[in-house]
Protein backbone atom coordinates (compact mmCIF):
# COMPACT_ATOMS: atom_id res chain seq x y z
CA UNK A 1 0.00 0.00 0.00
CA UNK A 2 1.10 3.53 -0.98
CA UNK A 3 2.39 4.96 2.30
CA UNK A 4 0.14 8.92 2.59
CA UNK A 5 1.94 12.25 1.90
CA UNK A 6 1.89 14.10 4.97
CA UNK A 7 3.68 16.95 4.09
CA UNK A 8 0.60 19.09 4.07
CA UNK A 9 0.54 18.92 7.81
CA UNK A 10 3.92 21.00 8.51
CA UNK A 11 3.34 22.89 5.79
CA UNK A 12 -0.31 23.99 7.54
CA UNK A 13 1.65 24.92 10.62
CA UNK A 14 4.14 26.69 8.74
CA UNK A 15 1.83 28.77 6.94
CA UNK A 16 0.84 31.00 10.22
CA UNK A 17 4.82 32.12 10.41
CA UNK A 18 4.78 32.91 7.00
CA UNK A 19 1.75 34.76 7.25
CA UNK A 20 3.28 36.67 10.61
CA UNK A 21 6.12 37.88 8.55
CA UNK A 22 3.96 38.66 5.44
CA UNK A 23 1.64 40.89 7.61
CA UNK A 24 4.42 42.77 9.71
CA UNK A 25 5.84 43.29 6.38
CA UNK A 26 3.16 44.93 4.52
CA UNK A 27 1.52 46.58 7.67
CA UNK A 28 4.88 47.55 9.85
CA UNK A 29 7.55 47.13 8.08
CA UNK A 30 6.31 49.47 4.85
CA UNK A 31 8.32 46.62 3.08
CA UNK A 32 6.54 46.41 -0.29
CA UNK A 33 6.14 50.83 0.04
CA UNK A 34 9.85 51.00 -0.54
CA UNK A 35 10.14 48.78 -3.96
CA UNK A 36 8.28 49.66 -7.37
CA UNK A 37 8.80 47.58 -11.15
CA UNK A 38 11.79 48.73 -11.23
CA UNK A 39 14.85 46.20 -9.59
CA UNK A 40 16.03 47.95 -6.29
CA UNK A 41 19.17 46.21 -4.80
CA UNK A 42 19.27 44.41 -1.91
CA UNK A 43 21.66 46.81 0.05
CA UNK A 44 19.32 49.59 -0.69
CA UNK A 45 16.41 48.29 0.71
CA UNK A 46 18.53 46.47 3.80
CA UNK A 47 19.59 50.17 3.83
CA UNK A 48 16.36 52.16 3.84
CA UNK A 49 14.26 50.01 6.56
CA UNK A 50 17.05 49.43 8.90
CA UNK A 51 17.16 45.46 8.74
CA UNK A 52 19.99 43.59 9.09
CA UNK A 53 20.86 40.17 6.96
CA UNK A 54 19.07 37.25 8.36
CA UNK A 55 15.68 39.57 8.59
CA UNK A 56 15.87 40.37 4.80
CA UNK A 57 16.62 36.55 3.95
CA UNK A 58 13.48 35.41 5.58
CA UNK A 59 11.08 38.52 4.49
CA UNK A 60 12.11 37.96 1.04
CA UNK A 61 11.48 34.06 0.30
CA UNK A 62 8.28 34.52 2.03
CA UNK A 63 7.04 37.74 -0.33
CA UNK A 64 8.42 35.83 -3.55
CA UNK A 65 6.97 32.85 -2.74
CA UNK A 66 3.49 34.63 -2.06
CA UNK A 67 4.35 35.94 -5.60
CA UNK A 68 4.51 39.67 -3.93
CA UNK A 69 7.90 40.28 -5.04
CA UNK A 70 10.63 39.18 -7.85
CA UNK A 71 14.24 38.86 -6.76
CA UNK A 72 16.77 38.78 -9.69
CA UNK A 73 19.93 36.91 -10.32
CA UNK A 74 22.04 39.87 -8.95
CA UNK A 75 19.82 40.16 -6.06
CA UNK A 76 17.76 42.84 -6.76
CA UNK A 77 13.95 43.14 -6.00
CA UNK A 78 11.25 44.63 -7.95
CA UNK A 79 7.27 44.38 -7.15
CA UNK A 80 4.89 42.28 -9.23
CA UNK A 81 1.47 42.89 -10.61
CA UNK A 82 0.10 41.34 -7.17
CA UNK A 83 2.79 43.16 -4.99
CA UNK A 84 0.84 46.83 -6.54
CA UNK A 85 -2.34 45.37 -4.93
CA UNK A 86 -0.56 45.86 -1.68
CA UNK A 87 1.03 49.57 -1.84
CA UNK A 88 -1.15 52.05 0.23
CA UNK A 89 -0.79 54.61 -2.93
CA UNK A 90 -2.23 52.14 -5.22
CA UNK A 91 -5.82 52.53 -6.47
CA UNK A 92 -7.47 50.05 -6.25
CA UNK A 93 -5.67 48.00 -3.07
CA UNK A 94 -5.57 45.65 -0.29
CA UNK A 95 -3.35 47.41 2.07
CA UNK A 96 -6.36 48.11 4.65
CA UNK A 97 -7.44 44.77 4.36
CA UNK A 98 -4.34 42.87 5.21
CA UNK A 99 -3.84 45.83 8.63
CA UNK A 100 -6.89 44.21 9.79
CA UNK A 101 -4.36 41.29 11.05
CA UNK A 102 -1.64 43.71 11.69
CA UNK A 103 -2.57 43.90 15.65
CA UNK A 104 -2.72 39.97 16.46
CA UNK A 105 0.23 39.03 18.94
CA UNK A 106 1.58 36.56 16.75
CA UNK A 107 2.32 39.65 14.11
CA UNK A 108 3.16 42.13 16.73
CA UNK A 109 5.84 39.01 18.03
CA UNK A 110 7.54 38.77 14.54
CA UNK A 111 7.83 42.42 13.80
CA UNK A 112 9.93 43.18 17.18
CA UNK A 113 12.26 40.03 16.19
CA UNK A 114 12.61 41.33 12.61
CA UNK A 115 13.14 44.73 13.91
CA UNK A 116 16.12 43.60 16.19
CA UNK A 117 16.94 40.45 14.05
CA UNK A 118 15.65 37.64 16.27
CA UNK A 119 15.80 37.63 19.98
CA UNK A 120 18.70 38.46 22.64
CA UNK A 121 21.99 36.16 22.39
CA UNK A 122 20.07 34.24 25.56
CA UNK A 123 16.61 35.47 26.25
CA UNK A 124 14.05 32.78 23.74
CA UNK A 125 16.43 31.15 22.05
CA UNK A 126 14.33 27.76 21.83
CA UNK A 127 16.68 25.01 21.98
CA UNK A 128 20.30 26.30 20.99
CA UNK A 129 23.13 27.38 22.38
CA UNK A 130 26.49 28.28 21.55
CA UNK A 131 29.99 27.50 22.76
CA UNK A 132 30.13 27.52 26.51
CA UNK A 133 27.34 27.23 29.48
CA UNK A 134 24.36 25.61 30.28
CA UNK A 135 22.10 24.28 27.57
CA UNK A 136 18.14 24.55 27.53
CA UNK A 137 18.79 20.76 26.21
CA UNK A 138 20.57 19.72 29.08
CA UNK A 139 17.36 20.07 30.63
CA UNK A 140 15.53 16.28 30.90
CA UNK A 141 11.92 17.09 30.61
CA UNK A 142 12.89 19.66 27.72
CA UNK A 143 15.29 17.42 25.54
CA UNK A 144 12.85 14.50 26.11
CA UNK A 145 9.92 17.14 24.69
CA UNK A 146 12.08 17.66 21.81
CA UNK A 147 13.47 15.36 20.70
CA UNK A 148 10.15 13.27 21.41
CA UNK A 149 8.46 15.97 19.30
CA UNK A 150 10.54 15.82 16.28
CA UNK A 151 10.94 11.77 16.42
CA UNK A 152 7.92 11.14 14.37
CA UNK A 153 8.76 12.93 11.30
CA UNK A 154 12.30 12.02 11.56
CA UNK A 155 11.48 8.07 11.72
CA UNK A 156 9.16 8.87 8.28
CA UNK A 157 12.46 10.57 6.60
CA UNK A 158 15.52 8.35 8.12
CA UNK A 159 14.42 5.23 6.09
CA UNK A 160 13.96 7.40 2.91
CA UNK A 161 17.37 9.26 3.81
CA UNK A 162 19.16 6.05 5.19
CA UNK A 163 18.69 4.63 1.65
CA UNK A 164 20.34 7.02 -0.35
CA UNK A 165 23.45 7.56 2.17
CA UNK A 166 26.71 5.95 1.00
CA UNK A 167 27.80 2.82 3.42
CA UNK A 168 30.62 2.90 4.88
CA UNK A 169 32.32 1.51 7.92
CA UNK A 170 31.79 4.00 10.52
CA UNK A 171 29.19 6.61 10.37
CA UNK A 172 29.20 10.26 12.57
CA UNK A 173 25.76 11.49 13.44
CA UNK A 174 25.86 15.19 14.89
CA UNK A 175 23.28 16.15 16.94
CA UNK A 176 21.49 12.97 16.07
CA UNK A 177 18.60 13.14 18.42
CA UNK A 178 16.05 10.59 18.55
CA UNK A 179 19.00 8.19 16.19
CA UNK A 180 16.55 7.48 14.25
CA UNK A 181 18.82 8.11 10.63
CA UNK A 182 21.70 6.04 12.58
CA UNK A 183 19.43 3.24 13.37
CA UNK A 184 18.03 2.95 9.73
CA UNK A 185 21.63 3.25 7.97
CA UNK A 186 23.23 0.35 10.66
CA UNK A 187 19.89 -1.99 9.45
CA UNK A 188 20.63 -1.31 5.87
CA UNK A 189 24.57 -1.61 6.40
CA UNK A 190 24.58 -4.75 8.64
CA UNK A 191 28.52 -4.93 9.43
CA UNK A 192 28.97 -1.24 9.81
CA UNK A 193 29.38 0.92 12.91
CA UNK A 194 28.34 4.53 14.15
CA UNK A 195 28.78 7.11 16.69
CA UNK A 196 25.55 9.20 17.62
CA UNK A 197 26.66 12.41 19.14
CA UNK A 198 24.57 14.67 21.08
CA UNK A 199 23.59 16.07 24.66
CA UNK A 200 23.51 13.42 27.18
CA UNK A 201 19.85 14.22 28.25
CA UNK A 202 18.91 13.26 24.61
CA UNK A 203 20.45 10.52 24.30
CA UNK A 204 18.44 9.39 27.19
CA UNK A 205 15.48 9.39 25.12
CA UNK A 206 17.97 8.02 22.15
CA UNK A 207 18.56 4.79 23.75
CA UNK A 208 14.53 4.48 24.13
CA UNK A 209 14.27 5.04 20.67
CA UNK A 210 17.10 2.28 19.99
CA UNK A 211 14.76 -0.48 22.30
CA UNK A 212 11.92 0.35 19.68
CA UNK A 213 13.79 0.11 16.74
CA UNK A 214 15.45 -2.85 17.76
CA UNK A 215 12.07 -4.61 18.82
CA UNK A 216 10.42 -3.43 15.46
CA UNK A 217 12.60 -5.15 12.93
CA UNK A 218 13.74 -7.76 15.08
CA UNK A 219 17.58 -6.49 14.89
CA UNK A 220 19.34 -6.93 18.29
CA UNK A 221 22.73 -6.66 16.34
CA UNK A 222 22.37 -2.47 16.04
CA UNK A 223 22.78 -1.97 19.79
CA UNK A 224 25.92 -3.48 19.71
CA UNK A 225 27.31 -1.29 16.84
CA UNK A 226 26.31 2.37 17.89
CA UNK A 227 27.86 4.57 20.12
CA UNK A 228 26.08 6.85 22.51
CA UNK A 229 28.68 9.80 22.86
CA UNK A 230 27.71 12.64 25.23
CA UNK A 231 29.24 15.66 23.58
CA UNK A 232 29.04 19.61 22.43
CA UNK A 233 29.71 19.47 18.94
CA UNK A 234 30.69 23.18 18.96
CA UNK A 235 33.33 23.27 21.21
CA UNK A 236 33.87 18.95 21.92
CA UNK A 237 36.15 16.62 19.60
CA UNK A 238 35.01 14.55 17.21
CA UNK A 239 35.89 11.02 16.09
CA UNK A 240 37.11 9.84 12.69
CA UNK A 241 33.93 8.74 10.66
CA UNK A 242 33.81 7.17 6.61
CA UNK A 243 30.57 9.09 6.60
CA UNK A 244 29.41 12.36 8.90
CA UNK A 245 26.01 13.20 8.53
CA UNK A 246 23.76 15.89 10.02
CA UNK A 247 20.25 16.02 9.89
CA UNK A 248 18.63 19.20 10.82
CA UNK A 249 21.22 21.32 12.27
CA UNK A 250 22.26 24.66 10.02
CA UNK A 251 19.14 26.06 9.91
CA UNK A 252 19.39 26.52 13.70
CA UNK A 253 22.31 29.02 12.84
CA UNK A 254 23.85 32.23 11.35
CA UNK A 255 26.25 31.89 8.26
CA UNK A 256 29.51 32.36 10.55
CA UNK A 257 28.21 29.63 12.73
CA UNK A 258 27.55 27.29 9.95
CA UNK A 259 30.57 27.43 8.32
CA UNK A 260 32.73 26.81 10.93
CA UNK A 261 30.90 24.08 11.97
CA UNK A 262 31.12 22.24 8.10
CA UNK A 263 34.68 22.96 8.38
CA UNK A 264 35.01 21.23 11.76
CA UNK A 265 33.17 18.59 11.27
CA UNK A 266 34.53 18.12 7.45
CA UNK A 267 37.98 17.96 9.50
CA UNK A 268 37.05 14.29 10.42
CA UNK A 269 35.98 12.69 7.36
CA UNK A 270 38.41 10.31 6.46
CA UNK A 271 40.21 10.56 3.41
CA UNK A 272 37.28 9.33 0.20
CA UNK A 273 34.52 10.06 2.86
CA UNK A 274 31.54 11.99 2.39
CA UNK A 275 29.48 14.62 4.31
CA UNK A 276 25.73 14.17 4.16
CA UNK A 277 23.36 17.15 4.96
CA UNK A 278 19.66 16.68 5.51
CA UNK A 279 17.57 19.54 5.63
CA UNK A 280 14.52 21.54 4.23
CA UNK A 281 16.49 24.02 1.62
CA UNK A 282 15.34 27.08 -0.05
CA UNK A 283 15.60 27.48 -3.87
CA UNK A 284 18.66 29.18 -4.96
CA UNK A 285 17.40 31.96 -6.18
CA UNK A 286 15.38 32.38 -3.19
CA UNK A 287 11.90 32.41 -4.72
CA UNK A 288 10.44 29.93 -2.20
CA UNK A 289 9.43 27.01 -2.24
CA UNK A 290 6.55 28.12 -0.04
CA UNK A 291 6.81 25.60 2.54
CA UNK A 292 10.38 25.97 3.37
CA UNK A 293 9.73 29.59 3.16
CA UNK A 294 7.15 29.67 5.92
CA UNK A 295 9.48 26.78 8.19
CA UNK A 296 12.14 29.73 7.61
CA UNK A 297 9.85 32.29 9.53
CA UNK A 298 9.32 29.89 12.23
CA UNK A 299 12.82 29.04 12.78
CA UNK A 300 13.81 32.80 12.32
CA UNK A 301 11.50 33.02 15.65
CA UNK A 302 12.98 29.77 17.47
CA UNK A 303 16.60 30.00 16.89
CA UNK A 304 19.08 31.51 15.84
CA UNK A 305 19.31 30.48 11.93
CA UNK A 306 16.85 30.18 8.77
CA UNK A 307 16.61 27.68 6.07
CA UNK A 308 19.45 28.00 3.88
CA UNK A 309 19.38 27.23 0.20
CA UNK A 310 21.80 24.22 -1.74
CA UNK A 311 24.07 26.70 -2.91
CA UNK A 312 24.72 28.25 0.37
CA UNK A 313 25.33 24.81 1.80
CA UNK A 314 27.64 24.09 -1.30
CA UNK A 315 29.29 27.22 -0.76
CA UNK A 316 30.60 26.44 2.67
CA UNK A 317 31.12 22.73 1.92
CA UNK A 318 33.43 23.91 -0.82
CA UNK A 319 35.45 26.20 1.20
CA UNK A 320 36.04 23.60 3.69
CA UNK A 321 37.95 21.77 0.98
CA UNK A 322 34.89 19.40 -0.05
CA UNK A 323 33.36 18.81 -3.59
CA UNK A 324 29.84 19.04 -3.97
CA UNK A 325 28.15 15.54 -4.80
CA UNK A 326 24.27 14.73 -4.96
CA UNK A 327 20.98 16.19 -4.41
CA UNK A 328 17.89 13.81 -3.34
CA UNK A 329 14.68 14.47 -2.30
CA UNK A 330 13.63 12.36 0.40
CA UNK A 331 9.66 13.39 1.94
CA UNK A 332 8.02 16.52 3.93
CA UNK A 333 9.54 19.03 2.06
CA UNK A 334 13.44 17.64 2.74
CA UNK A 335 16.37 16.78 1.16
CA UNK A 336 19.81 15.11 1.25
CA UNK A 337 22.54 16.83 -0.46
CA UNK A 338 26.20 15.56 -0.36
CA UNK A 339 30.02 16.51 -0.82
CA UNK A 340 33.28 14.29 -0.96
CA UNK A 341 36.37 14.40 0.45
Amino acid sequence: MKSTDLSPIPRLLGDMYGSFVFIASCCHLNFLDVLDSSPKLYESIKSELGLADRPMMVILPVLSSMGLVKISSEKSVSLTEMGFGLKKNSQPHLWDYVNLEASEPGVLEIVDLLKNDGVDSEEGIAYCKEEEGASPMDNPELAEFLTKALAGRAEMLAPIAASEISPGEHLLDIAGGSGFFTFEWLRLNPTSSATLLDCPAVLDVSRKYLEYFSKKYSDETIASRVNFLPGNMMTDDLPKADIVLTASIFHDWPEETCLRLVKKFSEVINEGGEFWIHDAFLNDDFSGPKCVADYSAKLFKVTKGRCYSREEHFTWLSKAGLRPGRKVDTALDYSLISALK
